[in-house]
């Protein structure tokens, strides 16, 4: 693993410029336009500048059912990122189709006005607070949101390098065994032996595997389709998100569909869609991210394209 305490000023400002401008020079441009406006071409712009191993022809058959988006974040814009909240989380996912979100920080009791269709989830650097448990078992939280190895990003650009077995990793995913909801966990690839562990620790909970361990280039690119699928075999509470996997976010290897096909069909029940708002400059390019996952899904027998879209997120935060 890369010493993240030596990470050159120059470095982080190059993987910034990833993050904050959705990845890639060729979709910023289209967008930034608001998807409102009249005349609006973004998602179909940003779609002719997919790499040929996304998306072979714009004519392919796309998947057009309900999507929940399985990772998503509400914040009040402490530090350089700005404010997200639940209200403008849902209006971006709806203009783009996307009926439902995971919304990390979410407050509960506004989440309550938009009808099931904001889903709140507690996240905590530091162990569960002391009422997580109980809103855990009122439902009023859905799961929880931690991180153990993280590359640098805008809000910690020394990034987070803990383990899975660390104790307040342990402790949330002992919650989420007592309370059997969910912890979505980011822990970069290509190391898993100590989430490994934490599975086999606590085989009762839920984990989430955020971003299927992938990580930008820069930082060692992640763990592999291969990886993900032999930790898929070998624990059965394990899943994991896509989110931020679509080619262009974040600058995280993209999921190219020759490679992933046969994971995914391994592991249908297993995968969860998600695209990964976390700043306001963000919101715009959610509808241009749907399209690219609609395709990607389209080329998955339908049934399997449901899973994945919505189904396998539904019983784990909803069930």
């Amino acid at each position: 693993m890369m010493d993240s305490g030596r990470l050159s000023r120059r470095r982080f400002l190059h993987v910034c410029c990833g993050l904050i401008g959705f990845g890639s020079a060729g979709y910023a441009a289209p967008l930034a336009q608001d998807a409102s406006s009249p005349g609006y071409t973004g998602p179909l712009l940003a779609l002719k500048h997919l790499p040929p191993a996304l998306v072979d022809d714009a004519s392919s058959p796309s998947y057009t059912g309900p999507l929940l988006d399985s990772h998503s974040h509400v914040h009040g814009g402490r530090g350089p990122i700005g404010a997200i909240g639940e209200a403008e989380l849902l209006q971006a996912m709806e203009r783009a189709g996307i009926e439902r979100v995971v919304a990390f920080t979410a407050d509960p009791n506004k989440a309550k006005a938009f009808g099931g269709r904001v889903i709140p989830v507690a996240y905590s650097l530091s162990g569960p607070p002391p009422n997580l448990r109980a809103m855990l078992k009122d439902r009023l939280f859905r799961g929880q949101k931690t991180s153990a190895r993280h590359f640098p990003f805008p809000m910690m650009p020394q990034g987070i390098q803990v383990l899975a077995t660390d104790r307040h990793i342990r402790e949330a995913a002992a919650l989420a065994a007592e309370t059997r909801t969910p912890l979505t966990i980011h822990c970069d690839g290509p190391q898993t032996d100590d989430l490994a562990a934490l599975c086999r620790e606590y085989r009762e909970a839920p984990i989430i595997w955020a971003h299927a361990g992938g990580i930008p280039p820069h930082f060692g690119g992640g763990a592999s389709s291969i990886q993900v699928k032999q930790m898929l075999d070998e624990h059965p509470n394990l899943f994991a998100d896509f989110s931020a996997r679509m080619g262009g976010q974040w600058g995280i290897a993209p999921l190219h569909f020759v490679e992933w096909q046969s994971v995914v069909l391994a592991h249908q029940t297993r995968f969860l869609f998600g695209i990964d708002v976390f700043m306001p400059m963000h919101l715009a390019a959610v509808p241009a991210a749907a399209i690219r996952w609609r395709r990607w899904l389209g080329q998955l027998p339908p049934a399997v394209a449901e899973q994945v879209a919505y189904k396998n997120a539904e019983r784990l935060f909803l069930g």
